[in-house]
């Protein structure tokens, strides 16, 4: 036990530092109160024995009492005789025991005795008390950092508060912030506090000339070491397993920190990537809420439907859906929520656009959800294809044209020179038969394979060239289409109509017709059928072909060298604003279904009107 006793050089001073000496005390000495503070400065005792009441004495045990230092030591005042109102002086004075007269050493014994007990039952509280203020100290400054870090404000300046707070809550000279320097295994300093701040790349920058002792603990970064947070005192001292958590904790708030800054740099450059992306691609890009609000339009966006973001920013995307999807979108809405089931999400498909001035646009469309925390979003990607468009109309209207050529020529060029020919034929074979010629028979025989290719020809001219549609509609057309093949592939085919079956658009009627005429001959050249029905059905708003045959079915995968065919009926349906659906029958043979909105649709203006031709 250290034991400081204060008093002038005096027999009753002898006798107590006597008797504590014999009691295995660490005595020092000290005659005025200022000895006695710097003592108690360096060495702190545990016990101050002070030998007599003077003022002098009282005012200074007084002062002690009141300041910090005196919370963990025990006041022991001794007198050799009893001092008029000694009572108050030592409740003045502080003191927590006394003893009243020295000559005999057993009552001086008996009282250190005491005092030594009373000493080892609060030491325990003081230290318990001692390392419940220390640890509230630290836990406050740990989350005084945290606040600090959180507020926002930089990475520099919260490691060099860091480093201030944690030398004045570790009571020592020296805090750094050291960061791995890249070369080697050399460390720079990044932050510091105390009066070893100073600029170094060597390894041992964490080390003052005048360290002591000292304690260093990682920063770790996503798995990866940034550096070290390192103190250091010039004074000897061992680190409590309090000061080790505290140090650790503020390193794992310096990492937050760093990683937080991080994750901001590179949410900041994946937020300036996908914004560029998304204002410079040539496709719009829009997304959607759960309630079919808009969130984003971007510029592509903007250039496609004729609107500013602001403009359609928080309304419902419906409004750049034409009738009838304007209608039908809120329902449709409502039933996935309810339902689950996606009729466009994740699947690319043709629709219809809206623009700003009303006009209507084909575009291709593809819809993903995302699902953000407890946000559902849906994304829609947007393509105009109206060039598409007209670029394969003005190849189907060129095919069209070449077709009618084709037919015209048969007609009026091969058509007429085998009428030609058949009429020399059949007065020659009259001829050698006036003159009873052995050669009549055959020159007979040739004349009749003349007209039969003549009518064969005649029959092809008008398949290329469909003129009943110009005089008696579709449904005619596509009765001769029937006949025809059942003479050309001998084969049965029938043609049913339902309804009035007439389509004002001659264009449109044309484009109908040639996917009939593919459907048909694929059906025989491909499919390999004997049987093929055709059924043409109107109602007020569609149209819808059904091609059905008895061959091979269709297959699930197209040959390279095959195709083109379907791609182009394909192409005529979505020209039309319909849609086309090939599939096998479980029954054996394909069926083909085009179906064909029957609306007032705007034409590009490049198309041409259709260059009707009558054919005999």
């Amino acid at each position: 036990m250290i034991t400081l006793v204060l008093g002038k050089k005096s027999p009753p001073r002898d006798r107590i530092e006597r008797i504590a000496r014999e009691r295995r005390h660490d005595v020092y000495l000290a005659e005025e109160p200022a000895d006695a503070e710097r003592l108690l400065h360096d060495v702190s005792p545990s016990l101050v024995v002070i030998a007599g009441l003077s003022k002098r004495y009282r005012r200074w045990a007084q002062q002690i009492r009141q300041s910090r230092r005196g919370q963990n030591l025990i006041l022991l005042i001794v007198m050799e005789r009893k001092e008029k109102d000694y009572l108050p002086k030592l409740l003045e004075a502080g003191a927590d025991d006394y003893v009243l007269g020295t000559r005999t050493d057993d009552r001086l014994h008996a009282r250190l005795a005491f005092v030594e007990q009373k000493i080892e039952v609060v030491k325990h509280r003081w230290v318990a008390e001692d390392q419940l203020e220390v640890r509230a100290r630290q836990q406050a400054a740990v989350a005084e950092l945290g606040q600090r870090a959180l507020a926002g404000g930089g990475v520099d300046d919260v490691m060099n508060y860091a480093a201030t707070l944690t030398a004045e809550t570790l009571n020592v000279e020296y805090c750094k912030v050291l960061e791995r320097s890249g070369v080697g295994d050399g460390l720079r300093l990044r932050a510091g506090a105390g009066r070893g701040r100073r600029e170094r790349t060597e390894p041992d920058a964490s080390e003052p000339a005048d360290s002591v002792s000292g304690l260093s603990v990682a920063i770790a970064v996503e798995e990866r070491s940034f550096g070290v947070l390192s103190v250091q005192t010039s004074q000897q001292r061992t680190f409590t397993e309090d000061d080790i958590n505290f140090l650790r904790a503020i390193a794992n708030v310096l990492a937050a920190a760093l990683e937080r800054r991080r994750t901001e740099e590179a949410l900041r450059d994946s937020e300036a990537k996908s914004r560029a992306i998304l204002e410079t691609t040539v496709d719009a890009m829009i997304t959607v809420d759960a309630q079919g609000r808009i969130e984003s339009f971007n510029q592509a966006a903007e250039r496609i439907f004729g609107y500013e973001a602001d403009d359609v920013i928080g309304r419902n995307v419906k409004i750049l859906m034409p009738s009838p999807y304007y209608e039908e979108h809120d329902a449709y809405m409502r039933t996935y929520h309810e339902t689950g089931r996606k009729n466009i999400i994740g699947i690319g498909r043709e629709v219809q656009g809206r623009r700003k001035d009303g006009s209507t646009f084909p575009m291709d469309l593809a819809v993903s959800e995302v699902q953000l925390g407890d946000r559902l979003i849906f994304t829609g990607i947007i393509r105009d294809i109206t060039e598409r468009r007209i670029l394969e109309q003005h190849i189907l209207d060129i095919s069209d044209e070449e077709r009618r050529r084709i037919g015209q020529d048969l007609h009026d060029g091969l058509g007429q020179m085998l009428t030609g020919i058949g009429l020399i034929s059949q007065n020659m074979a009259r001829q050698m038969e006036k003159e009873s010629s052995k050669y009549a028979h055959e020159m007979a025989e040739i004349t009749d394979l003349i007209k039969e290719a003549d009518q064969f020809a005649r029959a092809l001219a008008r398949g290329l060239v469909p003129v009943e549609l110009e005089a008696n509609g579709l449904s005619a057309a596509l009765q001769r289409l029937a006949g025809n093949a059942e003479r050309l592939f001998a084969i049965r085919c029938t043609f049913e109509a339902v309804g009035s079956a007439e389509v004002d658009d001659l264009s449109a009627a044309v484009h109908v017709f040639r996917i009939a005429q593919e459907a048909l001959s694929n059906a025989v050249k491909h499919g390999k059928a004997s049987e093929v029905s055709v059924t043409l059905v109107s109602s007020d708003d569609k149209l819808r072909l059904r091609v059905i045959d008895n061959g091979v079915g269709f297959p699930n995968k197209l040959p390279e060298e095959r195709g083109m065919g379907v791609n182009i009926m394909n192409y005529r349906a979505r020209i039309l604003g319909g849609t086309l659906d090939i599939r096998s029958r479980p029954e054996g043979g394909t069926v083909i279904t085009c179906t064909v909105p029957l609306v007032k649709r705007e034409r590009p203006a490049s198309r041409r009107r259709s260059r009707v031709t009558t054919l005999q």
